[in-house]
């Protein structure tokens, strides 16, 4: 019988257990009263049989002497070189699935669908000279309407002007969109324009903007108003009619008081015929002429209340596809202060930032009590050049209200309103400085979708820092020519010459006689020339340091992440960061470019959730972009940033094909000075994007890509990254899955002769990633390389991420 090292000690051959109790291997283990006879019985020949040798002494059993014999032969054994297999740190620990968290994490950042509001109706019922019959002006009274003041020139080019400046300043949001204008409209008029926007717009969204300052409030039974033919009288126009006219998806911007009174006829389904109108237009005839009130419309005639209840539900498509923005709630009226415009909602929501700092100066009567508003108009810059001080605040805005809303709103609320239509985002982000300015007003903005009230959130505070900072430079830049409205003089002169809430005369004529679209903003150039008489000159040249604000941010990014650690359960925090959407607009800043990436990466390291809310933010467009930028500082940091959104999301490999940035990872592979880990991330990246994509295949295979992975593979300096190889194997792998153009040019090119070269390679990863390639070139199909139920989906990539975790 032949002895193995793993019997137990009493199967042991009584012969193996005395040959080593004779070559003295035992004297260690025996008793001290027994070893001079063990040495005794050991000098005797070692021929000697069992029955010739001398009897064993009696304290030692023949069990003893067993056990102590299996002792001395595993102790030899252990002193031996032996070849251990499978006892690697990656084998005792427990087995987990690598895309497990990346499967418990359900993808919701993409659109489903993405929307354009191609067709702008702008209807202004503004009666310039009369005042509508329920509302009694006092004099000072705000009367700037687009920023133009209609009491300078005739009614009829007044408001033309005002309506070439509502399109301009709307234009600057969407400058592609179809405009047209309804000046004092009848209701043929408004029929009519809102038809042919429709069939301009097809099932695009179409943005129906009212202003109704020159007619009277919207009425309970779901009416506003506008003119007959001769100007006589306030017809009623119902908005079941005004729905069926402007049809679905819409935005509707109503700017009158007492518009929050509507909102209720929004949310009902529309099923009044647009014939319809016929009855509010003889009802309406019967409405007082425009020097008296109109009579109250008749509560049994067909309208809103008629079709109420024959539809008082609505679908939730519906309320998708019907946005309203109203600026108060149905018992309030507008504002009417002399500082600031009378259309202050449409100035809130097309030109945020001159009303934001105007507000701010008017608020802060301490720290800018020597500043006339009219020093807003001439703040040098442009809003699209960030580089100048009036684009570096419209940055700072955007980024303040885009992160209120991103922690205020639920996520399917905040891709729909702010990520999915350009024109929409905008909008809502001037929504949010309008709930801020007019509650200030005791006005209550109001909305479809409802949205809470975000006037009192701490980030508006960083707001006013960073606009304080601006003015306080351009301030203390600036040249006087004439005593500053600080001084006691010009205080005492003012309290002389100016009415208490009236605009000073020089500020009047500053800012409002322009008839540019947005007030000075949008003809900064021609406003930097322009001095103030009494607040000094502000040149066009002014240097203003920057303003420290998304440093700040950075820094607080920076110190969430110090004190955040990866969940071991892939959890989230309990509290997502504030900053996540500031970090996503300094990436359009070259000055912190490099120092959010940075901050990126580490928050994209702690799971699939943070990889998740970062596309959710809209990080997507910015990082893929940025894949064109020849800066060698970003390269590293960003192949580990889409080595972790390709591990979440492969369908992204189909905008990396589509704007060929495949070959930023294919140059990252063939740098020299690149660390084995990143040429590992870059051969992920390339695999995902050939997995189960044609047309990423076909690309990849007109770079050649075969080439360089196959001269790679069998470089010498690649000797020892058994990582690195694998992903070669499965770069080449995935060119060959199921594409004959693929197996063909890897044939051509020998590259199998080559692979059957990695099978004697000492590291098991390597071996079996190049049988996989091999299956592929030669075999006559595919497969599913993952065992997965999906080929090539989520469930596809088994060790789809260990090219992102190392």
């Amino acid at each position: 019988m032949t002895a193995t090292a793993g019997d137990p000690p009493e199967q042991q051959p009584t012969s193996l257990v005395f040959d080593g109790w004779k070559s003295g291997r035992l004297s260690t283990s025996g008793t001290n009263s027994t070893s001079g006879a063990y040495n005794s019985w050991n000098s005797s020949p070692s021929s000697a049989s069992l029955s010739t040798l001398p009897s064993m002494p009696p304290t030692i059993t023949p069990q003893q002497l067993a056990v102590q014999g299996y002792a001395v032969f595993k102790a030899q054994q252990t002193t031996q070189q032996t070849t251990e297999y499978l006892n690697e740190e990656r084998h005792r620990q427990p087995f987990a699935p690598i895309r497990a968290p990346y499967e418990n994490v359900p993808i919701t950042w993409r659109l489903k669908e993405r929307m354009k509001t191609v067709s702008v109706a702008l209807v202004l019922c503004l009666n310039i000279g009369t005042d509508p019959p329920d509302v009694v002006k006092v004099t000072p009274c705000a009367r700037v309407e687009c920023w133009f003041d209609p009491r300078t020139t005739s009614k009829t080019k007044a408001i033309e002007t005002i309506g070439n400046n509502l399109q301009q300043q709307y234009e600057r949001w969407q400058a592609r969109a179809k405009y047209k204008q309804a000046l004092d409209p009848t209701m043929e008029d408004v029929k009519k324009l809102c038809a042919s926007l429709r069939r301009n717009a097809k099932t695009d969204r179409l943005l129906f903007h009212y202003n109704g300052h020159g007619v009277p409030r919207p009425t309970s039974a779901g009416e506003i108003w506008v003119f007959n033919k001769t100007y006589t009288q306030y017809i009623p126009l119902s908005i079941y009619d005004l729905r069926a006219w402007v049809g679905m998806p819409s935005i509707y911007v109503l700017d009158c008081s007492g518009a929050g009174i509507l909102l209720p006829h929004f949310l009902q389904t529309p099923v009044m015929p647009a014939s319809s109108s016929s009855s509010s237009a003889s009802r309406g005839g019967t409405a007082g002429g425009l020097d008296g009130p109109p009579n109250a419309p008749s509560s049994s005639s067909t309208g809103v209340g008629g079709a109420s209840s024959s539809s008082s539900s609505s679908t939730t498509s519906h309320q998708r596809d019907c946005i309203v923005l109203a600026p108060c709630a149905a018992n309030e009226l507008l504002p009417t202060n002399a500082k600031f415009p009378a259309d202050l909602f449409t100035a809130c929501l097309t030109t945020p930032i001159l009303i934001a700092l105007r507000w701010f100066i008017v608020q802060n009567p301490l720290s800018m009590g020597d500043v006339d508003v009219g020093f807003v108009d001439h703040i040098p810059g442009k809003l699209n050049d960030r580089k100048t001080p009036l684009g570096e605040l419209n940055w700072i805005f955007t980024a303040i209200t885009d992160t209120i809303a991103w922690n205020t709103l639920p996520s399917p609320v905040f891709q729909r309103l702010f990520r999915q239509d350009l024109l929409v985002a905008s909008l809502f982000r001037n929504f949010l400085l309008a709930d801020r300015i007019l509650r200030s007003f005791n006005c209550t903005p109001t909305s479809i979708p409802r949205l809470v009230s975000t006037a009192q959130h701490p980030l508006w505070q960083a707001w006013d820092l960073a606009a304080e900072s601006c003015l306080s430079q351009l301030l203390g830049d600036r040249n006087p020519t004439f005593p500053s409205m600080g001084s006691s003089e010009a205080r005492l002169v003012s309290s002389v010459t100016s009415v208490p809430g009236m605009l000073s005369s020089t500020s009047s004529s500053s800012s409002f006689s322009s008839p540019s679209p947005s007030g000075p903003a949008s003809s900064s150039s021609a406003a930097n020339n322009t001095s103030l008489s009494s607040t000094g000159t502000c040149s066009s040249t002014t240097t203003v340091s920057s303003i420290p604000f998304f440093a700040d941010q950075l820094t607080a990014f920076e110190v969430w992440l110090e004190f955040t650690t990866a969940s071991p359960t892939g959890a989230p925090p309990p509290k997502s960061p504030e900053q996540l959407p500031v970090v996503l607009q300094v990436l359009l800043s070259q000055a912190h470019r490099l120092r959010a990436l940075l901050l990126l990466r580490r928050f994209l390291d702690l799971g699939p959730w943070a990889v998740n809310l970062a596309l959710s933010v809209g990080i997507f467009p910015y990082v893929l972009k940025l894949l064109q930028s020849p800066a060698p500082e970003l390269r590293q940091v960003l192949v580990c940033t889409w080595a972790r959104i390709l591990a979440f999301d492969p369908s992204c490999r189909s905008d990396l094909v589509k704007d060929n940035a495949y070959l930023y990872f294919i140059g990252h592979l063939g740098r020299g000075e690149v660390e084995p880990e990143q040429r590992v991330l870059a051969a992920f990246v390339m695999s995902v994007i050939m997995d189960d994509s044609r047309s990423g295949q076909r690309d990849c295979l007109k770079k050649g890509v075969h080439k360089t992975f196959a001269q790679f593979l069998f470089a010498r300096e690649t000797e020892g990254m058994p990582m690195f190889r694998r992903w070669l194997c499965f770069c080449l792998g995935k060119l060959a899955f199921d594409h004959v153009e693929g197996k063909n040019a890897c044939l051509r090119e020998d590259v199998h002769l080559q692979l059957f070269g990695l099978l004697s390679s000492p590291w098991v990863e390597v071996r079996a990633a190049a049988i996989y390639a091999l299956g592929t070139m030669l075999g006559s199909g595919g497969g599913n390389p993952g065992g997965g139920d999906e080929p090539g989906g989520r469930d596809g990539w088994e060790g789809g991420n260990e090219g992102g975790e190392h």
